[in-house]
């Protein structure tokens, strides 16, 4: 098990990377705005943490669904370090942008706290890297939503197309298989209690998306179809 002070090494090296990472996009991208930029790192993140996620819970093992509380691999704590650094990245620069609303702010802080509490005791690795995988998988199509109404080709057939990925793969994964690991966490006797209080606030953090996610496709599907007859 690797010690708390190199797992917080590795997080300021995760956060530097990502903080780098920012500014040397925004030295190349100098004519797009900041936000335009910083979603550019979320995207790179998403699709990052979901293939490690991936690999991690499907390909090397344990399988996550039944492995709750169990000890962290060496690759849970670089998954874990990457995503901390991200997210304490993304929350001061949203603070400091004042971007986000009180929802998103909520679930970086519990996100927060949560991954650096596994990084801290070596514990819940797996379920952590099934949460990663289950919130990151639908992101890359939520960046690319917003990319499109910034360049004006949120009408085209490409934004409803993807429109509809996102939303099939939000509510599937997270309210599907989430629902799983969400369960299986609550039950479990060695998953810590603060990874279980942790986990319910995400999950229904992820319910009230989800409820947000349907009205709006009502609105964009069902009722603009509706005016068009």
């Amino acid at each position: 098990m690797e010690s708390p002070l190199s797992n917080f090494q590795e997080v300021l090296s995760c956060l530097f990377l990502w903080v780098s990472l920012y500014h040397t996009i925004c030295i190349i991208n100098s004519s797009c705005s900041y936000e335009w930029n910083c979603r550019i790192v979320s995207t790179i993140h998403a699709v990052l943490i979901t293939a490690l996620s991936y690999w991690s819970a499907f390909i090397v093992g344990p399988w996550p669904f039944v492995a709750f509380g169990e000890k962290n691999t060496s690759l849970h704590n670089l998954i874990a370090s990457l995503t901390l650094g991200y997210f304490i990245y993304d929350f001061i620069w949203s603070m400091y942008m004042k971007t986000e609303g009180v929802d998103m702010l909520m679930h970086h802080i519990v996100s927060i706290c949560g991954t650096a509490y596994v990084l801290y005791i070596g514990l819940s690795g797996p379920e952590l890297i099934a949460t990663a995988f289950g919130t990151e998988i639908s992101n890359p199509f939520l960046q690319i939503r917003w990319f499109l109404r910034e360049t004006n080709r949120y009408n085209t057939l490409l934004a409803k197309a993807n429109d509809i990925v996102f939303m099939v793969l939000f509510i599937s994964v997270r309210l599907g298989p989430g629902t799983y690991v969400f369960i299986g966490v609550l039950k479990s006797e060695k998953s810590p209690f603060v990874i279980k209080t942790g986990g319910t606030i995400l999950y229904f953090i992820g319910w009230v998306w989800a409820f947000y996610i349907i009205r709006f496709a009502k609105k964009r599907f069902v009722l603009k179809c509706g005016k068009t007859q």
